[in-house]
């Protein structure tokens, strides 16, 4: 366990919620990538700081992709960011592109 630089999500006032969202999705395609699904994700799981860096915590309960419910927990911790996105800040985003765009490989 070590401290994590940041303030939680929740509380900050995003300048530019966009980018933040786009950094969140990013950290969700690397660790789909790594094989991993945070399975609790939500906007209380999140980290940012005043530099632009976002770090997702709170890991225990991750499942592998091989997970016989992976997808379901996949799409659900989208739709969690996605909604509160969507609630605090108007940003609206289609839960089947986010998706796509974290289970494409290159």
């Amino acid at each position: 366990m070590e401290l994590v630089n940041g303030t939680d999500l929740v509380k900050v006032d995003l300048g530019e919620p966009d980018h933040f969202l786009d950094l969140i999705f990013v950290q969700i395609k690397s660790a789909y990538e790594q094989k991993i699904i945070h399975s609790d994700l939500s906007e209380y799981n999140v980290m940012v700081t005043a530099d632009g860096t976002v770090t997702i915590i709170d890991w225990p309960q991750y499942v592998y992709v091989t997970h016989p419910n992976s997808e379901e927990l996949l799409t659900r911790d989208v739709n969690n960011i996605l909604s509160y996105f969507r609630r605090k800040f108007g940003i609206k985003r289609s839960l089947e592109n986010v998706l796509s765009y974290i289970k494409t490989t290159y």
